[in-house]
């Protein structure tokens, strides 16, 4: 790729009491001399000396300037610096003067040149000089890049620089979530993930550096290491990674199992031979728990949105535990009939355990284009309101059906189908087909029906008049298309049912969100009334409420 195809460089300054070094570090930047035009993003994080007041009097022309009114860290000083960058490829440049910006055009060139996505510099590789300082610093920091690359499965030689560069399209391509310096081991994870999914290309460059001592300014310390750790292990979701976690993780969940047990034999006193068989399905639980717990937010960075999709996933969590233990139990048996050793016999069992948990939660349990389907109670909810009308419809068999809002499904016709003489379904949403008795039809709830005067017996609207602009009209071109002494039935929610709708879609998220999001209006019985009498040719002869009284059953005749 061109250098021409790349117009602007973002330099994303985070900066925390340097007030010693600012001016001179922005004058290297400015000073740089490149085949691109620069902005500057200068984000202080709460500094406490100095520094606030010497950004103010920066020059405005080229210089973004961002002020946190509470330190928050480097990570999120650098997440309010990238979400200004307007420019094509995007630096990140320390304040404390450790890293010299005279290095731009090597760090640059892999990606003008077309080769590199992402552009490290690293502090160990390289002929550029380099101050000589902590030796344990030294070796956390290989400690803490060895790790990285065992999980990322990256080569890098120093995953904690901070002279980072990216394609702006790249940092668009990730969420960042941490606050302080566990930023960079978590960069380096989703970028390890893009390399592994989209084929990035990440280079790295040897560089300078001038490091700074405690007294001269130096921030991070052993705390920040431990973080570091914990961020490589939390983030890294590559093959690579899932496979160790899951290894690591069941041993931890072997670990706990044990310590159940003895609790519960030593601790609860639970001694008979009926009471260690219970201590040992209580353990065995616990244990799963704790692994569909790990599995699901370490291994496979699962973020449930509802306890729907956890009680599913954990459902299937046990099905597929439960199918590896029953395979292994079989094979056991089947193996030692036809006389093989019990220790190679084993061994195939154990291997073939383990296959199929981690397949099967890889391809069932913690799928997420699995997970996302419909919220638990949608289809228990739906079944009710047909149950309910159902029996009206039997009243009238073989009649002609309009269903008004069927639903992308025409799950109501679908269920009636054996008993009415044709049914057609009208939605916005739904496909248009026709089989032996059903058809569908796709048009817009807003505007005149496109059917001709007394075409149906009967015409259903369940659970859609609360979702409608103009109820009114759409009552009355329902009346128009039905016959004289033809019926509407409807279901809508109650103003009782508000409340408990959107507690259980907003909070629970066990019934669909968007449609209750959606409601226009819940309707009691004078305001349906009301809909009614202002169509001269309708009037209400049964109304009841089901659901525990939130929601109306209503049966309208034309005359």
């Amino acid at each position: 790729m061109d250098s021409e195809k790349y117009y602007k460089l973002s330099v994303i300054i985070p900066i925390y009491n340097e007030e010693k070094t600012l001016n001179r570090v922005i004058d290297a930047v400015l000073a740089i001399d490149l085949p691109l035009a620069k902005e500057i993003i200068i984000v202080d994080d709460a500094s406490t000396d100095g520094t606030q007041k010497l950004i103010e009097q920066l020059p405005d022309e080229g210089v973004v300037k961002i002020f946190h009114k509470k330190n928050q860290g480097k990570g999120a000083a650098l997440r309010s610096g990238f979400a200004k960058a307007t420019g094509d490829i995007v630096l990140i440049q320390d304040a404390d003067l450790e890293y010299d910006p005279a290095e731009y055009p090597k760090l640059l060139k892999p990606i003008l040149d077309g080769r590199a996505d992402v552009v490290y510099g690293s502090r160990f590789i390289g002929s550029d000089a380099h101050r000589v300082l902590y030796f344990w610093h030294m070796v956390g920091n290989r400690f803490l890049t060895l790790l990285s690359n065992t999980c990322s499965n990256l080569n890098l030689t120093d995953m904690e620089t901070c002279y980072k560069v990216f394609k702006k399209d790249v940092l668009d391509r990730i969420k960042l979530e941490e606050n302080r310096f566990g930023i960079e081991p978590e960069m380096t994870a989703k970028i390890a993930r893009l390399v592994q999914d989209q084929e990035l290309a990440v280079y790295e460059v040897g560089i300078s550096y001038s490091g700074r001592t405690y007294s001269e300014g130096k921030k991070i310390g052993i705390k920040d290491a431990f973080r570091a750790a914990w961020c490589i292990w939390k983030y890294n979701s590559t093959t690579t990674a899932k496979i160790i976690k899951y290894f690591t993780h069941g041993s931890i969940v072997a670990l706990f199992q044990f310590i159940f047990m003895v609790l519960l034999v030593r601790g609860a006193n639970l001694c008979t031979a009926y009471e260690l068989n219970v201590a040992n399905i209580l353990s065995i639980e616990g244990a799963l728990l704790i692994a569909f717990f790990l599995h699901s937010t370490l291994t496979w960075h699962v973020k449930f949105t509802s306890i729907n999709e956890v009680v599913k996933s954990l459902f299937e969590f046990h099905l597929v535990t439960s199918v590896s233990i029953l395979t292994r139990i079989g094979s056991f048996y089947f193996l030692n009939f036809l006389g093989l050793h019990y220790i190679p016999n084993l061994t195939i069992g154990v291997v073939a355990a383990i296959l199929i948990n981690y397949f099967g939660y890889e391809k069932i349990v913690f799928n997420r284009d699995r997970i996302k389907q419909e919220p638990f109670m949608e289809p228990i909810l739906r079944k009710m309101r047909i149950r309910r009308v159902l029996n009206e419809i039997k009243k009238k068999p073989e009649c002609a059906l309009l269903d008004v809002g069927c639903g992308f499904n025409h799950a109501f016709l679908s269920a009636v189908e054996p008993y009415i003489g044709s049914g057609t379904g009208i939605d916005f949403k739904v496909p248009e087909k026709t089989s032996a008795k059903i058809t569908t039809v796709q048009t817009r709830l807003d505007k005149k029906l496109p059917f001709k005067d007394n075409t149906f017996d009967t015409a259903t609207m369940l659970a859609v008049l609360e979702h409608l602009d103009h109820p009114l009209e759409i009552t009355r071109e329902i009346a128009r298309v039905i016959k004289p002494g033809g019926k509407l039935i409807l279901t809508v929610p109650g103003k009782k049912a508000k409340p408990v709708l959107e507690f259980l879609s907003f909070k629970l998220g066990i019934v669909n969100r968007a449609e209750i999001e959606d409601h226009k209006k819940y309707y009691d019985l004078e305001e349906l009334r009301d809909i009614v009498q202002q169509v001269d040719t309708l009037g209400i002869i049964h109304h009841r409420h089901f659901q525990l009284g939130m929601n109306n059953f209503c049966v309208i005749q034309k005359q």
